[in-house]
């Protein structure tokens, strides 16, 4: 007598309802493992993306203003040549500055140590060998602008400067802004300065690409508080309040920073305002605090358990046994099978 073969479903398993279920169930439960391990690779992806985000800081402000483009003006003057779209401009001559510009960033809570590299156009730099570049904590409120009128230029902290570093072949100017940065801020103005010494400054002209993303460098650490200058309204003093006996010493704006260059300025444009980002730093906030987002080490947690989770699912989905749906065979050779089916070839 021939035995005829149990019928087996498109899957290969028999075609009973019990390994029918059976065997849906597993590749459904396969299914999920899959998309619960590429959600989590994607939610890992997302937060090392914000990570790398939050290592480099982009600028939340841009400007750049010079004396000749003023507010009587009956119509604003085009920029001068090698200052294009998404660039700044800066000009000096012995006498004054003749522009400069400004860049704001806001780092995370946990970054400190900024430093910030400001690349040279192509034909932008005459006279640059000789110039001398500082930047100097901004001494008013400011705005994004691009070929802006100087009566809009910020004033500047004239106590509070660091020395430009050109590179060796003039492509580059580094700013070391430790020193300048408020609490989570560095808001810091790009000016010509004046020589050792009070010797004038050189006349030159340099045009730099707009600041992006990776062109300011920071490093790990918490940034400390800062308090309100000790004068506003005009040039930036040293002077140091009285210490009472019966109390803390009072908290003091940052020493001043000795750069071995003067900023070269007009006197309108020296000092601090009341709206200085020092002395709205130190302001008193009615305001919510905002809090930096926790979505990235939020996800990378949530992703890594996914992963985790799927995992061990899988691994132990995958030990069991299949199920091919119950007892084969006849009368004493009738047993469970818990292996695939033999080939009937």
């Amino acid at each position: 007598m021939m035995l005829r073969p149990p019928s087996r479903d498109a899957d290969g398993g028999p075609a009973c309802s019990d390994g029918r279920t059976s065997r849906s169930n597993g590749r459904r439960a396969r299914r999920v493992v899959a998309l619960g391990m590429v959600i989590g690779l994607g939610l890992l992806g997302a937060g090392a993306e914000g990570a790398v985000a939050a290592a480099n800081p982009t600028p939340s402000a841009v400007g750049w203003w010079w004396r000749a483009q003023s507010k009587s003006l009956p119509e604003k003057l085009p920029p001068p040549p090698t200052a294009g779209p998404g660039t700044i401009y800066v000009a000096g001559s012995p006498a004054a500055a003749y522009a400069y510009a400004a860049v704001r960033y806001v780092l995370a809570g946990d970054q400190i140590d900024p430093v910030l590299t400001l690349r040279v156009t192509p034909n932008g730099d005459q006279g640059g060998a000789s110039a001398v570049l500082l930047a100097c904590t901004t001494g008013s409120a400011w705005s994004s602008e691009e070929n802006g009128q100087w009566e809009d230029a910020p004033t500047v902290d004239l106590a509070h400067c660091v020395d430009g570093v050109r590179s060796a072949d003039g492509t580059h100017w580094r700013f070391t802004l430790g020193k300048l940065q408020l609490n989570n801020r560095v808001d810091v103005a790009i000016v010509p300065g004046g020589l050792p010494g009070g010797q004038a400054g050189s006349t030159f002209q340099l045009t730099f690409d707009a600041p992006a993303a990776g062109d300011l460098t920071v490093s790990p650490g918490v940034p400390s508080s800062v308090a309100p200058p000790p004068s506003i309204g005009g040039p930036a003093t040293t002077a140091v309040a009285p210490v009472p006996t019966d109390g803390p010493a009072p908290a003091l704006f940052t020493p001043p920073v000795m750069a071995k260059g003067t900023p070269s300025l007009p006197t309108d444009k020296e000092g601090l305002t009341p709206t200085a980002p020092a002395a709205q730093e130190a302001a008193p906030s009615f305001a919510p605090a905002s809090t930096p987002p926790e979505a990235p080490a939020a996800q990378r947690w949530v992703g890594i358990l996914i992963l985790l989770g799927c995992g061990g699912a899988a691994a132990y989905g995958f030990r069991q046994p299949e199920d091919t749906g119950g007892p084969v065979g006849l009368g004493r050779f009738r047993a469970e099978r818990t292996g695939p089916p033999p080939s009937l070839t």
